[in-house]
């Protein structure tokens, strides 16, 4: 594991004169997919103001954004066979820079959805609805890929930034099915599977339950 773990951090050293390059270049498009993150979030933030000003039902519950680290860049471009470049960062890779929004109910995820995309300053490029057509082992979520006008005294440029929406109770049951996976670092085997899918199934139905409680008091209107 430390040698497979060097071998990747390695191509992170400054030890030539071309990485010093790549390293410029690199924390130059690092910087863009900051402010896309930046420009998605302030729109994010104007709409929870409007809905408060207008005492109408906030959509957004929560907010949360990453850049995606230099090792999980390296690793991804690597398995697909990509090499290590600026370029063939921002060319295939649509994850780098990612916006998560929690909503509280079923409706507000279409909701923020289309009124981010209402205006067209932000271009939809790719749109995966886990939601309506689940993964195998129960995670739901909507998928946005989506390119982002930033402003730079050169011009603007199109930075590509993931969105996922989700509910509160998507949010929760994938934070724990990650946790139970991956941290114990243990195969978690076909009953544990089901069991997790059935988490999922139920606290999608919550959901939908949520959704028509909401509807019966008038939340939205």
């Amino acid at each position: 594991m430390m040698n497979e773990i060097k071998g990747e951090t390695d191509m992170f050293l400054p030890d030539d004169e071309e990485f010093t390059r790549f390293h410029l270049h690199y924390q130059q498009i690092m910087a863009l997919y900051e402010s896309a993150i930046q420009c998605v979030s302030m729109r994010l933030n104007i709409m929870e103001k409007e809905a408060g000003v207008s005492g109408k039902h906030n959509p957004i519950r929560s907010i949360s954004s990453r850049i995606k680290q230099p090792l999980s860049i390296n690793r991804k471009l690597r398995n697909r066979g990509m090499p290590l470049t600026t370029k063939s960062i921002m060319e295939n890779l649509h994850d780098v820079a990612g916006v998560r929004i929690i909503c509280e109910y079923l409706s507000d995820v279409y909701k923020v959805r289309d009124n981010l995309l209402a205006d067209g300053f932000m271009e939809l490029l790719l749109e995966k609805d886990y939601i309506k057509t689940p993964k195998p082992n129960g995670y739901r979520s909507l998928h946005l890929i989506i390119a982002v006008p930033v402003p730079f005294k050169t011009g603007v440029q199109k930075v590509i930034c993931e969105l996922q929406l989700r509910t509160t109770a998507m949010d929760t049951w994938a934070a724990l099915e990650h946790s139970l996976r991956y941290k114990k670092d243990r195969p978690c085997g076909p009953e544990i599977d089901r069991e997790l899918l059935e988490c999922a199934d139920m606290l999608s139905k919550t959901d939908v339950k949520m959704q028509r409680i909401a509807e019966q008091l008038r939340i939205f209107e």
